[in-house]
């Protein structure tokens, strides 16, 4: 199948990927596995902004209650929000390697 330019535009790189991924030509077929891997890590970097963004929310929150208990004077409190804080980095620690394996 060949496209033109004009038809190019009506599509999404991901199904460009797909079409070229079927051509007889093999440079056409590389292009196409290129955009098909691009795509995804673009995704995935996406993702991994997100899980970044969403670290950096619980971790202003939970200093924000640890100088709230420090002012208090309550360390039992901030010992469990420190673990906390730890718990969040762990899961994201994990969610990021588990990204990594799958490239």
């Amino acid at each position: 199948m060949t496209l033109s330019v004009a038809e190019c535009r009506l599509y999404e790189p991901q199904k460009l990927a797909e079409i070229a991924l079927e051509s007889d030509d093999n440079l056409t077929k590389t292009l196409g596995e290129y955009v098909l891997k691009t795509s995804g890590i673009e995704m995935q970097v996406g993702e991994v902004k997100c899980a970044i963004q969403e670290i950096q929310e619980t971790m202003n929150e939970k200093l924000k209650d640890i100088l709230w208990c420090l002012e208090g004077e309550s360390s039992d409190d901030v010992e469990e929000l420190f673990e906390e804080i730890q718990e969040k980095l762990d899961e994201t620690l994990n969610y990021l390697a588990a990204l990594e394996e799958s490239y």
